[in-house]
């Protein structure tokens, strides 16, 4: 009988916070876990039946320009820490502000997790992509609901582009970073916030995974944490758990 063995020594293993986490033909989401345990650079998944899975790329950063202020917030770390009680604070951006989604790699979209603190004021999203300019990407806003956007979780997607390009912008990107821009087109609750986002891989089929586990067969991955922010898991079929487990080194 075959026998796994760990490379490295390993100081914990535990289980997500979601674990076990019960699954579905739609996508669902998790993240890596965030500084309070910065050792983790390995996951463990273990699924009942056939899973599809997707590696979400790391937000390098997620800027909230307030143009009246002149100011550009980085609330990457807060949006990818897997923890309910941070993230980034969205109260009353006005059309004339932006969210700035910056990525190592070309993305499709990214999944939002609200808070409470839902915005109800009727606004349309718009997100764009640098091609050497802002183009609109004609993106589909899951998070929308009577008009408002945020206003739910949801995924933020759009179809694949040809001619995106990566350039220094001052206080959002880097020359080897591609960045996505969000408006809103109505001034946001005063008390709205985004609790957790990931992105959505561009190795999807129809905004899901498409790389499948089989059922009943632990994988064991080590992690690149600067690279992978978290992940999108949905069952081939039912309703099976899903056992995550992160590795501490």
């Amino acid at each position: 009988m075959g026998k796994w063995v760990q490379d490295n020594p390993v100081s914990d293993v535990w289980p997500d916070a979601a674990s076990p986490l019960t699954l579905a033909t739609t996508a669902q989401y998790f993240w890596v876990p965030g500084t309070s345990r910065s050792g983790v650079i390995g996951v463990e998944l273990y699924p009942d039946a056939d899973t599809k899975v997707a590696f979400c790329p790391r937000i390098q950063r997620a800027i909230v320009y307030d143009d009246s202020a002149g100011t550009y917030t980085d609330s990457a770390s807060e949006l990818q820490d897997a923890d309910s009680a941070t993230g980034m604070t969205a109260s009353s951006l006005t059309s004339s502000d932006a969210i700035y989604i910056v990525t190592e790699v070309p993305i499709l979209g990214f999944y939002v997790d609200m808070s409470a603190s839902v915005n109800g004021t009727a606004s349309v999203m718009t997100v764009k992509y640098w091609n050497g300019s802002w183009t609109d990407t004609s993106d589909t806003d899951g998070t929308a609901s009577g008009g408002a956007t945020l206003a739910q979780d949801g995924l933020v997607y759009w179809a694949a582009k040809t001619d995106e390009t990566t350039q220094t912008l001052a206080n959002i990107a880097s020359a080897s970073q591609y960045a996505y821009q969000i408006t809103f087109g109505s001034t946001l609750d005063s008390s709205t916030v985004i609790t957790q986002m990931t992105t959505l891989s561009r190795r999807t089929a129809s905004q899901l995974p498409t790389w499948l586990i089989q059922g009943a067969v632990e994988k064991s991955w080590n992690i690149d944490k600067q690279k992978i922010g978290g992940f999108q898991v949905v069952s081939v079929s039912g309703t099976p758990n899903l056992e995550i487990h992160w590795i501490d080194y």
